[in-house]
C-alpha cells in the first residue's frame, strides 16, 4: 500500500506540474539564478539553459509536455541578456558579469519606485473621496440654511 500511494503522489505532482506554465520570461528571475551560482560555487564555469531550468524547477522539468518550448524561449532570454552585456557566453554556458548586479539594482529601485506611487495614488483617491462627501455634506448644510431644503428641526434652542 506504502508503494502505491508513493507511485499516486509522484504521478500527482508530475501530473500537477505537467498542467502549470513555467516562467521562464523573468529576466531578473534568470539574472538572480545566475548570480546566486556564481556565488555558491568556487569556480565561474557557468549555467546552459537546461541548468537553469533545473535549478528553478527541480528535474521534472524535462517531463514537462512544452519542456523544449521552454528551454528555447530560455535560451533566447540569455541572448538577450547577453546583448544587452549582463551576461558572456562562453560554449554553451553563460555567465554573469557585473552589469547583472546593476541591473537588477536598477529593477529593485523601478520596483520601489512603482510601489510609491501606486501608494500615493491610493491615497489621493481618498482624499478625492472624501473631498466630495464634505462637499455634498457643505452643500446640503448651505441649502437647509437658506429654507430651500425643509428638514424636521433635531434641537430647538428657542424655547
Amino acid at each position: 500500500i506504502i508503494v502505491y500511494f508513493h507511485r499516486f503522489k509522484n504521478w500527482y505532482n508530475r501530473y500537477r506540474f505537467s498542467r502549470k506554465k513555467l516562467v521562464v520570461t523573468d529576466k531578473v528571475k534568470i539574472l538572480r539564478t545566475l548570480i546566486n551560482n556564481y556565488i555558491s560555487t568556487d569556480s565561474n564555469q557557468g549555467l546552459d539553459a537546461a541548468d537553469i531550468l533545473t535549478k528553478e524547477h527541480s528535474h521534472i522539468w524535462h517531463t514537462h509536455p512544452d519542456a523544449k518550448r521552454y528551454q528555447k524561449l530560455l535560451e533566447l532570454n540569455l541572448d538577450s541578456l547577453r546583448l544587452s552585456g549582463d551576461l558572456i557566453r562562453s560554449g554553451n554556458k553563460y555567465q554573469v558579469t557585473g552589469k547583472a548586479q546593476e541591473t537588477i539594482a536598477q529593477y529593485e529601485i523601478t520596483k520601489l519606485k512603482y510601489k510609491q506611487n501606486l501608494a500615493t495614488q491610493h491615497k489621493m483617491t481618498w482624499l478625492t473621496y472624501a473631498i466630495v462627501f464634505l462637499t455634498v455634506l457643505t452643500t446640503l448644510g448651505t441649502l437647509v440654511q437658506a429654507n430651500i431644503i425643509k428638514i424636521a428641526t433635531l434641537w430647538d434652542f428657542t424655547k
